[in-house]
């Protein structure tokens, strides 16, 4: 390394050091906020096959570390439910710069069996967004297949009919890794059939269609334990796919089906949404909203970061993500902070507003009986 770099690095990591100071993050707590923030976990495990092969590792954060996070949110800021955010916004309130939201994606097991008994200890709430497909492990969720069969796979390489580029070096498990991340960001990109296609022929190529040994996903009993705890359970589509890619009556089965799946589950409308597949080129749009909002939910939230604030639209809620990096916990309250006073730098999170309106529109009620709209 060059000593330019060598400065340059130092430098970099004088700068996070110096912005993770518990000092420096108290006083950034008394800066005014444009809202509160929202934030967006995955998985609760210690078991690091399962951090390799089942979810990438970085969304993976340790049941200790999970737990000095809550602990450190409790005594810093009021947690608070994804709901009294969104009805602060919906009523024209600025969110309170002192709330922070918990919520998790896809509905992995682990959030019942680890994430629960911690926020119980510490008397937190949190939201859950389940993958309705997937529930109880009915169909294997295609982001654990695809990972996992990349991650087993033998052999040097993976020859894909789709990848222009060649092989997909999968010869070490840094490169097994990348590749697993590569055809990743590519299914999320394409429509349902395109995204079948690709996911059928990875697991063809690797020969790993095995499903894990232990379960993946929750139970529709677990799921329930989590909601008469108090917890938010809310609903994350039906398959998992990249809604804005979907057509018209594949984006309704998406949304409309996962809301009344969970509605005869529940026996009530459930009432917020998560947008699947964040940190792509575009996970939701305004038609996706708008579908949403027809569905009957009161919310959904993005995974685009930013405060959670007044001029956002109740259908386009910014969430800050939770990595590997948060073990830090002054990493993790400068996030906070850093997000509060910034607003979302993304398009489709000012489409939205302007198409459905900061409040959005009236939500629809769901005939639990029938799973359709009243």
């Amino acid at each position: 390394m060059s000593a330019r770099k060598r400065r340059g690095s130092f430098c970099r990591r004088l700068g996070v050091s110096i912005a993770t100071a518990d000092p420096v993050v108290r006083a950034a707590a008394l800066l005014p906020g444009r809202g509160a923030v929202v934030l967006r976990y995955h998985s609760v495990n210690d078991d690091p096959v399962w951090a390799r092969e089942c979810v990438q590792g970085s969304l993976v954060v340790p049941t200790a570390v999970f737990d000095a996070q809550v602990g450190y949110l409790v005594a810093r800021h009021r947690v608070v439910g994804i709901g009294e955010i969104a009805g602060a916004i919906r009523d024209g309130r600025a969110p309170d710069r002192r709330w922070v939201a918990i919520t998790f994606d896809d509905g992995y097991e682990d959030n019942h069996r680890s994430a629960l008994p911690i926020l119980r200890k510490h008397g937190a709430t949190a939201a859950f967004y389940v993958t309705t497909g997937a529930v109880g492990d009915a169909l294997p969720l295609w982001t654990v297949a695809v990972r996992r069969a990349v991650m087993r796979a033998r052999g040097p390489s993976l020859r894909l009919s789709f990848r222009a580029e060649g092989p997909l070096d999968v010869s070490t498990d840094a490169a097994r890794d990348a590749a697993a991340r590569e055809l990743a960001a590519r299914v999320k990109r394409c429509g349902e059939p395109e995204a079948r296609a690709i996911v059928e022929e990875v697991l063809g190529a690797t020969g790993e269609r095995d499903r894990p040994s232990g379960r993946v996903m929750m139970s529709w009993d677990e799921i329930r334990a989590l909601r008469d705890a108090g917890m938010t359970v809310g609903a994350h589509s039906v398959g998992h796919w990249n809604l804005p890619s979907l057509s018209d009556a594949d984006l309704e089965r998406e949304v409309h089906g996962a809301a009344a799946t969970l509605a005869r589950e529940f026996g009530s409308p459930v009432e917020h949404f998560a947008y699947p597949n964040g940190r792509t080129d575009r996970h939701f749009d305004a038609r996706v909203a708008r579908v949403v909002a027809d569905a009957g939910f009161v919310s959904a939230v993005t995974s685009v970061s930013g405060a959670a604030s007044r001029s956002c639209s109740v259908y386009a809620i910014p969430r800050v993500g939770v990595y590997t990096r948060h073990e830090h916990l002054g990493r993790l309250g400068a996030d906070v902070h850093r997000a509060r006073v910034c607003g979302p730098a993304d398009r489709c999170v000012r489409d939205v507003a302007r198409a459905l309106g900061r409040r959005g529109r009236t939500a629809q009620v769901i005939d639990v009986r029938r799973g359709r709209r009243a």
